[in-house]
């Protein structure tokens, strides 16, 4: 899950009408979150699949992927020749939205992570900027020293005091 902005939508899994009593299978998305996608095909396709995500084109490139690698392509490039039972392909589609899921949630593991430290450290600058006799300022949105305290200067030394090795 690369995207910072996301989009909320569906992925699915159809057998379109032209394909009934095949082995051919179509995935699909819409950043919609209804069924209506799927409604614009023609009568007698049958759904296997809806899943509701964030991202459904990142989802849907992640399904075209995996399906590519075990499966033969018959038209563009999202439409498959499956040679498993009807169960089995929905199974491996669900299982690759469930590992994008766990994906997605070691991704923003890894950002809370990153973000922690820097919150941290604001945190403990808004501290010194009290200790500091510091305030806001709304009229020019910057701090404002009570004291005539060179800003600048104070910056300076808590970066400082913080990370020592860039100290030069």
């Amino acid at each position: 899950m690369n995207s910072i902005i996301e989009t909320k939508g569906i992925v699915y899994l159809i057998q379109p009408a032209t394909y009934i009593n095949t082995n051919c299978y179509k995935i699909g998305m819409s950043n919609k979150e209804t069924i209506d996608r799927i409604k614009n095909y023609k009568l007698h396709t049958r759904v296997l699949c809806v899943y509701n995500c964030d991202n459904p084109s990142e989802v849907e490139k992640n399904l075209i992927e995996a399906f590519t690698e075990q499966f033969e392509v018959i038209q563009g490039k999202e439409y498959f020749k499956v040679e498993c039972k009807e169960q089995d392909i929905q199974n491996l589609f669900m299982s690759i939205i469930n590992s994008q899921i766990v994906n997605s949630k070691t991704f923003f593991k890894k950002i809370k992570e990153e973000i922690n430290p820097i919150y941290e450290l604001l945190l403990e600058m808004v501290l010194d900027l009290k200790k500091y006799n510091m305030i806001w300022n709304d009229t020019c949105n910057t701090f404002c020293a009570i004291k005539e305290n060179d800003l600048e200067d104070f910056y300076l030394k808590f970066l400082r005091k913080k990370y020592p090795q860039y100290d030069k």
